[in-house]
């Protein structure tokens, strides 16, 4: 001890340690000169050194400088920093990778505490950091991970681990799908909390096999559905992977969810190319014989349907045509063969191969150019369809086999456009007349009735064993009830709150199970008429558009506004539940909605969509729009067509069903 620490003592001070100094924050000089140097003058005690790593120690007395309060000052002695690559990390989610630096050559040793994820190795300079799979953290959790080396003082770096916002199930998913086609397969990803928002979804598959879109739908439970999208280049085999998901709050994905992107393990089973297999009739199914399937136009098909299963049949284009419509109608079908309208032509198509089978063709007619032959109806071996203009305007029947002519009934309409006839115990009834009505013939063509409704078109009456009911508007909106065989008016139920908003009335009145009627006037309102009290049910104001389905006390309208789907009661109009189309593309919809025991199909301006009945999410996709027929042998038909003059493009998309 020096005499100036003695003296200290003496005056009951007591002189701190280098090491204490150095602990707060410098490395003191310590005794002055002590160390090896020149004496230099006794000074104080010495300059202090350079602020090292908090807690470290400097060494005692600075180097040898020329007068005891220069030279280098304190040395702080070696410590170990560690840096992150992230500094949170959610379960389920991405990696984090650590490095040291500065173990000089000593081995590094890193521990995780508490002991939550794992370390991609207890040793090394770098390693990575696995957070807990999906489900395993009850609670977020800030973990420790420190790096170790003999000699120098730990580093360490803590990471913030979180519950992922959503979760999806660790074994990932699996499916099928058939070659050639776009495959849906749908990932359920549970919110950590609940939440309503509409999401959006990017996928990244290093094979390939899925396709970076994928539409998310929220289920009535609260979970999320992602349809991935099974590549349609791929051929037929097993394939697994890992994809990772990333849902966002925007189309873009500039705003993604946090925890996100999700890891998700696959294996998919690619079936060989279904398409031309052979038919065979559906049990239990009835021919899609008029507008939205039958005479009550439910649009509804007794099946149920395995959405992986769905595959492309066939393709077909239709002829070039000039005219105010070229393009394609509503396709019906009975006994394997399809039938259409084309410009002024039906055609018969062959379920099997879209081959021709027989075309018939109105354009001899003095006004029966263009667009002169309507949508076609068939029954008992007979398709039956409007077709001319002004005076030379004509019901037709033809062979279903051979399209031969059976009659040619004469009626009268101005420009009109009809929807399909309906047919009920052999007799046929159909729009026309030169200021609106409704036309009924018998089988052989001979007319039966005529009745005068108000002058629209693009619509069709519905029938049951007795009556046939026919919904039109003009300044005001009617549903008359009439007599099936004679024509005289049983009952006409007014809908005084129906707006006019042009000459096209754009559907049919639908007939539930219960005596009810369902109607739809286009961008007012949504009604159920019940024929029995002759009264209003219940009416719903909305942007609605495309015929309603009927299933099973259930009534599925298109709403523009909002934006979706929705599935009714049938007899209170309460809102059950509801589906948006998830697309960034899809902005309104095309056609109609059709519906079987699970799936309901509707289609968007850009896509075709099939919904879960239980899960109420999408279930299948295909990147085409159009109006839906669905055959009693188990095939989907997608119709799209151009509507501008001189101008080719209307096409048939045929997808196997079983």
């Amino acid at each position: 001890m020096s005499g100036f620490a003695a003296r200290l003592r003496a005056y009951g001070l007591v002189m701190l340690s280098s090491a204490f100094i150095a602990a707060c924050g410098g490395g003191g000089g310590g005794d002055a000169g002590s160390s090896s140097g020149s004496t230099g003058s006794t000074g104080s005690t010495g300059s202090t050194g350079s602020t090292g790593s908090t807690g470290s120690t400097g060494s005692t007395g600075g180097t040898s400088g020329s007068d005891g309060s220069s030279g280098t000052g304190g040395q702080t002695a070696a410590a170990l920093s560690v840096s992150a690559s992230a500094s949170a990390a959610f379960e389920g989610g991405s990696a984090v990778t650590l490095t040291s630096s500065g173990a000089q050559g000593a081995t590094v040793s890193w521990t995780v505490s508490p002991p939550v994820g794992t370390l991609s190795s207890s040793t090394g300079a770098t390693v990575t950091y696995t957070p807990p799979k999906m489900n395993e953290l009850v609670a977020d959790v800030t973990v420790t991970v420190t790096a170790a080396a003999l000699g120098v003082e730990a580093g360490k770096a803590d990471l913030n681990v979180y519950r992922s916002a959503f979760t999806v199930p660790d074994a990932g998913v699996a499916g099928q799908s058939n070659a050639g086609s776009a495959g849906t397969i749908s990932l359920a990803a549970t919110p950590t909390v609940p939440s309503t928002s509409a999401l959006f979804a990017q996928v990244a598959d290093p094979k390939s096999v899925l396709l970076p879109s994928a539409a998310v739908s929220r289920n009535a439970d609260g979970t999320y559905a992602i349809a991935l999208q099974v590549s349609s280049t791929i051929s037929a085999g097993t394939y697994q992977g890992t994809a990772t998901v990333t849902l966002c709050f925007d189309a873009s994905c500039n705003s993604p969810v946090g925890g996100t992107p999700l890891s998700v393990p696959y294996a998919v089973t690619v079936a060989g190319n279904t398409g031309l297999t052979a038919i065979s009739a559906w049990t239990g199914v009835a021919d899609w014989s008029t507008y939205q399937g039958n005479a009550a136009h439910t649009a509804y098909v007794p099946v149920t349907i395995d959405p992986l299963r769905i595959g492309k049949r066939w393709a077909w284009s239709a002829p070039a045509v000039t005219g105010y419509t070229t393009g394609v109608g509503h396709a019906v079908e009975s006994g394997g063969r399809l039938f259409v309208n084309s410009g002024s032509t039906i055609l018969a198509l062959a379920e099997a191969d879209a081959s021709t089978l027989w075309s018939y063709d109105v354009s001899s007619l003095s006004f029966g150019m263009n667009d002169g032959a309507q949508d076609p109806a068939v029954d008992a071996g007979h398709v039956w369809f409007s077709g001319g203009h002004q005076s030379s305007t004509y019901l037709f029947s033809v062979d279903a086999a051979t399209g031969a002519k059976r009659s040619q009934s004469q009626t009268s309409s101005q420009w009109e456009t009809y929807y399909a006839p309906v047919i009920v115990g052999g007799n046929v009834y159909s729009e026309g007349g030169t200021y609106g009505g409704l036309f009924g013939f018998d089988g052989q063509g001979n007319q039966l009735f005529f009745a005068n409704e108000a002058q629209t078109d693009h619509w069709s009456p519905a029938a049951d064993a007795n009556y046939v009911y026919a919904y039109t508007g003009g300044s005001t909106a009617t549903l008359q009830k009439l007599d099936r065989f004679t024509g005289a008016v049983i009952s006409t139920l007014q809908d005084t709150t129906f707006q006019f908003g042009g000459y096209r009335m754009n559907g049919a009145p639908v007939l539930t199970a219960t005596g009810g009627v369902v109607t739809y006037a286009q961008g007012v309102h949504l009604t159920r008429f019940d024929m029995g009290s002759g009264a209003i049910t219940w009416q719903l104001a909305g942007n609605y558009a495309g015929n309603p389905a009927y299933a099973n006390g259930v009534v599925y309208a298109i709403n523009r506004s909002p934006y979706q789907v929705e599935a009714r009661d049938e007899l209170t109009g309460a809102l059950q539940w509801s589906w948006t189309p998830p697309a960034a593309t899809d902005s309104d919809f095309v056609g109609d909605v059709m519906a079987t025991q699970n799936l309901l199909f509707v289609s968007t301006n850009a896509n075709t969509y099939a919904v879960s009945l239980s899960g109420h999410g999408t279930a299948w996709s295909y990147p085409q729009s159009g109006t839906l027929s669905m055959s009693s042998t188990g095939i989907l038909y997608l119709a799209t067509y151009a509507v501008s003059s001189s101008a080719s493009g209307a096409s048939i998309v045929a997808f196997n069903l079983h």
